[in-house]
């Protein structure tokens, strides 16, 4: 679900909810657009259908959410899963500091995510809600070792070369 036009609405966005943005952590990237503002009437929603191999593309400054598929059918009855995707967002490599770099690589090993935002090296199991899941037994299975990258694939993670 994408909303169109939003993200030129970011600032009177803001302007709206003045409280819940200044209580947002600096490191946050997130904002959950709070129910009864304009941009989250559903009316507005565009709901985009993909079929199995489809790319979407979209400016993350976009108001956006996932939904179930219409029909609600799984994509893997094994694992109920109601979608599979790879969600990539890049920016110039000159937007990130050679520190953030070094770590977003040496991520790769520790097989650890991160945000939205890869000019920032901001680990996903910082945040709260992983670190809930955590404690409640309810993390995610990793695979037995870290994935094997090639030069391409490097280049896509912001270092030149594995550390």
């Amino acid at each position: 679900v994408l909303v169109p036009g939003s993200h030129r609405e970011l600032g009177a966005l803001a302007a709206r909810h003045p409280k819940q943005v200044e209580a947002l952590p600096e490191t946050e990237d997130f904002f959950a657009v709070p129910a009864g503002d304009p941009l989250a009437d559903p009316d507005g929603f565009l709901r985009v259908h993909l079929e199995v191999g489809d790319l979407l593309l979209w400016d993350s400054r976009t108001v956006h959410c996932s939904t179930p598929s219409a029909d609600g059918a799984s994509v893997c009855e094994r694992h109920r899963l109601t979608r599979a995707v790879g969600l990539v967002c890049m920016m110039p490599r000159k937007a990130a500091t050679p520190a953030v770099l070094q770590a977003r690589a040496a991520a790769v090993d520790q097989q650890a995510t991160t945000t939205h935002r890869p000019h920032i090296f901001c680990p996903t199991h910082e945040y709260g809600d992983w670190k809930q899941r955590w404690q409640e037994n309810r993390s995610f299975r990793y695979p037995a070792r870290p994935a094997t990258l090639g030069p391409a694939d490097w280049a896509l993670v912001g270092a030149g070369s594995a550390l």
